[in-house]
């Protein structure tokens, strides 16, 4: 495996740690919605990576 793809791992399992740790929170989920809800823009930019 190639350095980025290692990072990309890596970055992934953070992520994922931290999304659980925060998810624990019963409100968590709910907040979330409520801020996007509230927020005027709501478009997202993709952006697309070709390798």
């Amino acid at each position: 495996m190639n350095n980025d793809r290692l990072s990309n791992l890596s970055s992934l399992a953070i992520e994922k740690q931290m999304l659980s740790e925060l998810s624990t929170d019963p409100t968590f989920i709910d907040d979330v919605i409520d801020l996007f809800a509230k927020t005027k823009n709501r478009k997202i930019d993709l952006i697309y990576k070709i390798i």
